[in-house]
């Protein structure tokens, strides 16, 4: 019985403060786990809303070139606002719609105009537009970057510098690439309060062409020939 001595004072403040220790960096490791899952999620969440969208955007300047030798993209199309025709269906000779798509804010719109008559390659659209939503909100700009870039032909390439907007007449005639970015955060609300890198930026192109451009660097190469 005279061998049997339980802990000193001093073991048990020393098992504590070991015991605090562990406790304390696990409570960290799980708190950044926790904290990276969320980032995981709001990212995911970002990518599930902005995914159409730009799906939808590259789908309709894809179908831009109704018939050849039109120019789809309208004269004043900026980096933050894109005017363009586009049609899809089984006609052979569509007449395209007006669409007006524009970062206003942090919200990006569409509009949608009718056309009210003209023909190949000029079609004229009514002042009224025949539908105008949201298409996702939460948006802005990439960083040093714009929403809408424009490229033509130079050299028998496509130019590595965009074009200077408002497009002028002459430039609008000859883009025949246009670029789409933007970032998203995961809700309307802005970037998650865990992170604020949490939104993501996607970024995709149109190329406006029914078929090959020539290599001749002579060649004009315009859209939708």
């Amino acid at each position: 019985m005279r061998s049997e001595r339980g802990f000193t004072i001093a073991e048990l403040m020393m098992s504590m403060a070991i015991s605090l220790v562990v406790l304390t960096a696990v409570l960290g490791l799980v708190q950044v786990v926790t904290k990276n899952q969320q980032r995981v999620s709001d990212r995911v969440a970002a990518n599930q809303r902005a995914r159409p969208v730009m799906t939808r955007l590259i789908d309709e300047l894809h179908s831009g070139c109704v018939a050849a030798g039109v120019a789809p993209v309208s004269v004043g199309s900026t980096s933050s606002a894109i005017s363009f025709i586009s049609k899809s269906g089984a006609a052979v000779s569509p007449t395209p719609d007006l669409h007006v798509v524009a970062l206003e804010g942090t919200s990006l719109t569409e509009q949608v105009f009718p056309p009210t008559g003209g023909a190949p390659p000029t079609w004229t659209f009514s002042n009224t537009a025949s539908s105008s939503r949201t298409l996702m909100t939460g948006v802005t700009a990439p960083s040093g970057s714009q929403v809408f870039q424009y490229f033509a032909f130079n050299g028998g390439q496509i130019a590595v510098t965009p074009l200077p907007t408002p497009l002028s007449a002459t430039d609008a005639a000859r883009t025949v690439k246009v670029n789409a970015s933007f970032a998203v955060a995961p809700s309307s609300s802005g970037p998650s309060a865990f992170d604020t890198k949490s939104p993501i930026t996607l970024s995709d192109s149109a190329s406006l062409r029914l078929e090959p451009a020539s290599e001749d660097a002579s060649e004009v190469n315009l859209p939708c020939v």
